[in-house]
C-alpha cells in the first residue's frame, strides 16, 4: 500500500514539474527579449552548477566566432593582396613593358585582366576602385599600391599594403616576394 501511494505521489510530483515546465516555456514563447533572461534564471535555480557555466560557454562561442570571422576576413585582403601582386608581375612580362614597374592600380588594370570575383569583404563591394586603390587604402579591406621612388624620381619597385578593419595588415607585398 505504501509503495503504491509513494508511486503515486511520484507521478504527480512529475506530472506537475512537466506542467510547470510547459507553462514557462508557453511564457519564454510570447517575448524574444525575454528568452535570455528567463533561461539564465532557469538554469541558475533549476542548476545552479551549471548555469554559469552554460552563459560562459555561450559567451566564449561567440567570441571564437567573431574571431573566425575577422580572420576569414583578413585572409580575404591577403588573398586580394596576392591577386594584386600577380597583375602587376604580369603587367611587368609583358610584350614591350617586360621588367618596367606600373605607375598604380589604373595602369595594371588596363594590361591585365583581374578575376571577377574579387570582392572587398567588409564593405561587401565588388567595384574595383572600392578594392584597389593608389597609395595607402583609407577603408577597411582595401588594398592600396605603393610605388616608391628615389631622388632621381626613378620607381624603385612597388608595395602591396591592405587594411583590415582597425589597422593595416601586417603582410607588405614587394617586388620579386
Amino acid at each position: 500500500m505504501k509503495t503504491k501511494l509513494f508511486y503515486g505521489v511520484v507521478i504527480l510530483v512529475l506530472i506537475t514539474v512537466c506542467i510547470l515546465n510547459y507553462l514557462e516555456l508557453r511564457e519564454l514563447r510570447c517575448g524574444v527579449d525575454r528568452l535570455n533572461s528567463k533561461l539564465d534564471e532557469l538554469m541558475r535555480f533549476r542548476f545552479p552548477l551549471f548555469g554559469e557555466s552554460l552563459r560562459y560557454q555561450m559567451e566564449l562561442a561567440d567570441s571564437v566566432s567573431r574571431i573566425a570571422n575577422e580572420r576569414a576576413m583578413e585572409s580575404s585582403v591577403k588573398s586580394n593582396m596576392h591577386t594584386l601582386q600577380l597583375a602587376a608581375e604580369d603587367y611587368k612580362t609583358s610584350p614591350g613593358l617586360e621588367g618596367i614597374t606600373p605607375k598604380n592600380v589604373r595602369e595594371i588594370k588596363m594590361k591585365v585582366r583581374f578575376p571577377r570575383n574579387l570582392r572587398n569583404s567588409y564593405t561587401g563591394s565588388q567595384n574595383f576602385e572600392d578594392i584597389f586603390v593608389d597609395g595607402w587604402p583609407k577603408q577597411p579591406g582595401q588594398v592600396g599600391y605603393l610605388a616608391p621612388r628615389d631622388s632621381a624620381g626613378i620607381r624603385m619597385g612597388y608595395r602591396i599594403v591592405g587594411r583590415g578593419r582597425k589597422a593595416y595588415l601586417d603582410l607588405i607585398l614587394e617586388e620579386g616576394f
